[in-house]
């Protein structure tokens, strides 16, 4: 009896044996392309215009397609959001450039001259003019 154990314990592949043979014929997670190549991504032309109380920059840009106004915003400045009126992700502040509603200070957004339906979440669209502008000691309308 004790042959047949040893025999059948022998005989039989361990859970890690086993493993070891479905992990070799699984591609290896290192050889797998997580992310995909430069060329396999769309991207999106933008002219980015952003006016400064004292001056104004502009850029002409790509970006990968799906892109916010804002997360274009965050990967060029420093940049804060959060809570504005009804957008729950707005530009609280460009390079230090804060937002206070009281005083007349607040940032807005138009897209290709439209500044309706249109907040730091509006997706890019490729040829997209966006401007950004600082306005101080204006009172918000």
């Amino acid at each position: 009896m004790k042959f047949w154990i040893f025999l059948f314990l022998i005989l039989m592949p361990s859970a890690s044996f086993a493993e070891t043979k479905a992990a070799a014929l699984l591609p290896q997670r290192n050889s797998i392309e997580l992310v995909p190549s430069e060329s396999a991504i769309a991207y999106d032309d933008l002219y980015l215009i952003v006016s400064f109380p004292n001056h104004q920059e502009s850029r002409h840009i790509k970006f990968p397609r799906g892109f916010s106004i804002g997360q274009v915003i965050e990967y060029i400045y420093e940049t804060k959001r959060g809570k504005i009126c009804t957008d729950s992700q707005g530009i609280l502040s460009i390079n230090g450039y804060g937002t206070d509603l009281k005083k007349g200070k607040y940032w807005t957004i138009t897209v290709n001259g439209n500044f309706l339906n249109v907040n730091s979440n509006t997706v890019i669209i490729d040829e997209d003019k966006i401007e950004i502008e600082y306005h101080q000691n204006n009172p918000a309308v």
